[in-house]
Formats: structure tokens, C-alpha cells, sequence
């Protein structure tokens, strides 16, 4: 049973992975440079802005809080996404060519 949950949990990993390559895929094969720039534009902006807060709050400038977190959270998801995504496509694919090889 176990087995199955977990066998399962690697298949929706490896749907997951599929889906964002295709994803990433698409806008690179678009024309527009935004759209191939838009996700490494928006994690320097959020780590930027991140960045100066985290300097104000070093020389006793008051920041609200609420953004500092908030900003760390989506900073979080944006680099899981970049670091975490491309990880598991390098593990889907050596177990692949490992299951392939037997």
C-alpha cells in the first residue's frame, strides 16, 4: 500500500516536471523578450526589494513587517520553482534512464 502512495507521489512529481518544461519550453520559443526574461526579472526585482528593506531595517528605518514577510515568501516560491523544478527534472531523468537500463 505504501508502495502504491508513493509510486503515485512520483508519478504526480513527474507530470508536475513535465509540465513545467513545457511551460518554460513555450517561452523560450516565443519571440518576445519579456516572455523569456519575465521569471529571472521578477526574482531580481523581489530579492532587490527584499535586499533594501532588510538595509533599512539595519539603520533603524521603520519597515511594515507584512511586506518584508510577504516578500520572502514569494522570494521563496520564485527560487523553489527556478532551484527545486530543475533538481527534480535531473532526478526524474537519471531515475528514468536508470529504469530504462535495467
Amino acid at each position: 500500500m505504501q508502495q502504491e502512495g508513493k509510486l503515485a507521489e512520483l508519478n504526480a512529481d513527474n507530470i508536475e516536471a513535465q509540465e513545467l518544461t513545457k511551460r518554460q519550453e513555450a517561452d523560450m520559443a516565443s519571440d518576445s523578450w519579456l516572455s523569456k526574461n519575465i521569471r529571472p526579472m521578477t526574482l531580481v526585482f523581489i530579492l532587490i526589494v527584499y535586499s533594501t528593506f532588510a538595509t533599512m531595517s539595519a539603520w533603524d528605518i521603520e519597515v511594515n513587517n507584512n511586506y518584508v514577510e510577504l516578500l520572502g515568501q514569494w522570494g521563496m516560491l520564485i527560487m523553489s520553482f527556478y532551484f527545486g523544478g530543475r533538481t527534480l527534472e535531473k532526478i526524474i531523468d537519471m531515475k528514468s534512464k536508470k529504469e530504462n537500463g535495467k
